[in-house]
């Protein structure tokens, strides 16, 4: 089980889903052909959420296992982006990305 995770929150552009989409199956291969990072698992907000929270500002929610210098693969993941080793973005709306690295937390004590 990997100690850290890359959690990535993303929006489509308004009506480029399909675009979107296509675009982001090639990302995931690429963002997994870097050391250290394992396979990721997709969400996308549920309708339905409960009454008197706030409403969600992102789609979609990945999260990919970091085994390794969480540091060092970060770096690496933004060095092959901005050298335009990646295929470019299609779809994505750029102004909304968010991604974090979070360390994991020992399982709690819920007896």
């Amino acid at each position: 089980m990997s100690r850290h995770v890359l959690v990535s929150l993303t929006n489509a552009l308004p009506g480029a889903e399909p675009e979107f989409e296509r675009w982001y199956a090639a990302h995931i291969r690429e963002v997994v052909d870097v050391p250290g990072v394992s396979p990721p698992e997709r969400w996308k907000v549920a309708e339905e959420q409960a009454d008197g929270m706030a409403a969600p500002t992102h789609t979609y929610l990945t999260t990919y296992g970091l085994d390794g210098d969480p540091g060092e693969i970060v770096s690496e993941i933004r060095r092959r982006r901005m050298t335009g080793e990646w295929v470019p973005r299609e779809g994505i709306d750029p102004d909304t990305i968010k991604m974090w690295v979070f360390d994991r937390m020992p399982d709690p004590d819920v007896g």
